[in-house]
């Protein structure tokens, strides 16, 4: 299978005023450039014929992007005792098109599109052009994707597809050929219609773009789901189940997402569908897939008889970009150095040891991995962990930490506290050693305290901290105030480093300008 590859387009709205302002510099754009980028995927199931047409537009007193982007994508069905139809789905992103003038402080883009489809003989079966206009926008609006739907009737066999585009404006225009997979259905066979994969769907008054039997369908036309993006939907028919089952005969829809190429259900994500024989039947339906983990999968569509028996299967291939999750089960640690952590609570002291370094959901993928106990996913986390820090040579990124998380212990861990659990111990390790160290641990009047200094800290200069020790037991020190951003930062502290012995504390409220300890606020505003 012949396949396009491309990354789909940010679908949100930006504001024209944001593009204008970014061209009033500019005098002209050089010259006019069209191009289709083509390119095929490893894996050839991954994007059924997808296309990505990218359009360089010329300026000329318009509002407009460096490229215009339009992803195309097409699907086949079948009218029983008729003939297939295949359709069409063009969407142009409104945040990149060229916006021309139109007078009245309004612009709006205008893009002509040609279809044509051929035989094997190279005999035009179908033709259609038509032009795709925008909104009419000002420079306070926002842009939004213009979206068209084309439907042509087809025997079966085999075609050709070209797709012409031309900036009507700027004159620029470009086309592209390629082979359609090869149709066929009839009214004898148990079928599904190609697959629609969505972002949502919901009923026909909705806003969906594409509506199928009272159904609206917000479709993918990239395959690609991203963090925000909870929901895999899709739309199919099946044809012919009443010839194959009989009349009213129950049967079994079954959908999962599967690890690709796996056919195994993932994480649980599945849904089942019970029907009754017919001639042609519209199935669509949404899964949950917000915690599936960034990956390549398979949606698995499944049609099943009363007696559990496969009748008809299709699988159709998308991609989940998720910021918040990795896929584990696709790491393989066998043979990296995590194999040698063999033992389960050694492995889960090493994974609690890098809370202090560990993003959110790093730490609740963690927690989750401690209760359910298991050796194999903790080591591919494990080993997850320390890649996304050094791809390279995540051992060695290990390593050098571990050695630091030991110079946490000898000097901060006490008790049954590690050093890596206390206040000092996990700024150690988060922002290394400090440059200058202040202790305290003898004054009148006041708690035991430490300042630390960093001269450069995440590009600023002259970070400090101040721990503070309220039980007095000169190790459990706690942050009280720092001037680094998500920091404590505590106006207060000096009322509160006082001991207990004063009448003051958190309640007591600082007056502007006010010193209450003179050398506490000289190491802290002045450490060394």
């Amino acid at each position: 299978m012949l396949v396009f590859k491309t990354s789909a387009f940010n679908r949100s709205a930006i504001s024209p005023q944001q593009k204008y302002q970014s061209l009033l510099n500019y005098n002209h754009f050089f010259g006019t450039i069209f191009n289709f980028f083509v390119s095929t995927l490893s894996n050839l199931d991954f994007m059924k014929k997808l296309l990505l047409a990218i359009v360089c537009l010329t300026y000329l007193s318009s509002i407009s992007l460096a490229q215009v982007n339009l992803l195309i994508d097409y699907k086949t069905f079948f009218l029983e005792g008729d003939k297939p139809y295949i359709e069409f789905y063009l969407s142009i992103d409104g945040n990149s098109i060229k916006y021309q003038d139109i007078g009245d402080g309004f612009f709006q883009g205008k893009l002509e599109t040609t279809y044509i489809i051929s035989d094997e003989n190279d005999s035009i079966v179908a033709f259609e052009k038509f032009m795709s206009l925008s909104p009419k926008y000002t420079v306070e609006s926002e842009f939004y994707d213009i979206f068209e739907i084309k439907r042509f009737p087809l025997e079966n066999g085999t075609y050709n597809f070209e797709f012409v585009v031309k900036d009507l404006s700027g004159k620029s225009s470009g086309d592209n050929k390629v082979k359609l997979n090869h149709i066929h259905y009839n009214n004898a066979e148990m079928q599904f219609s190609d697959v629609v994969l969505c972002f949502d769907i919901k009923n026909e008054a909705s806003q969906g773009l594409v509506k199928k039997n009272g159904i609206g369908l917000d479709p993918n036309l990239g395959y690609l789901f991203k963090t925000q993006d909870e929901k895999l939907g899709f739309y199919l028919e099946l044809y012919n189940s009443k010839k194959k089952l009989g009349e009213q005969e129950a049967f079994l829809i079954e959908y999962y997402v599967s690890i690709a190429d796996k056919k195994t259900v993932f994480n649980n994500i599945r849904g089942f569908a019970r029907l009754n024989s017919s001639s042609a039947i519209p199935v669509a339906k949404l899964l949950n897939i917000k915690d599936l983990p960034s990956g390549n999968y398979d949606l698995v569509i499944a049609c099943r008889n009363r007696n559990n028996e496969l009748l008809i299967e299709t699988t159709k291939r998308f991609q989940k970009s998720n910021t918040n999750l990795e896929n584990l089960e696709i790491v393989d640690a066998a043979s990296s150095f995590v194999s040698k952590i063999d033992n389960l609570e050694q492995l889960k002291e090493y994974v609690r040891s890098t809370q202090p370094i560990a993003l959110r959901k790093e730490l609740e993928f963690a927690q989750n991995q401690m209760k359910y106990s298991n050796l194999d996913l903790m080591q591919k986390y494990f080993l997850n962990f320390w890649r996304d820090r050094n791809q390279l040579n995540p051992e060695e990124e290990w390593l050098k930490y571990k050695k630091e998380v030991m110079v946490a212990q000898e000097k901060f861990g006490y008790g049954g506290v590690k050093g890596y659990q206390t206040e000092r111990g996990r700024i150690y390790l988060q922002y290394g050693k400090p440059n200058a160290v202040q202790n305290v641990p003898y004054e009148p009047n006041t708690y035991p305290y430490s300042v630390w200094q960093y001269y450069k800290l995440n590009g600023q200069t002259n970070r400090k901290f101040l721990f503070y020790s309220p039980s007095m037991e000169m190790l459990g020190y706690k942050l009280l105030d720092s001037n680094v951003p998500g920091e404590i930062q505590n106006p207060n502290w000096q009322a509160e480093l006082e001991n207990k012995t004063q009448n003051r504390g958190n309640t007591y409220e600082l007056q502007n300008g006010e010193t209450i300890n003179d050398r506490a606020k000289d190491l802290y505003d002045n450490p060394r």
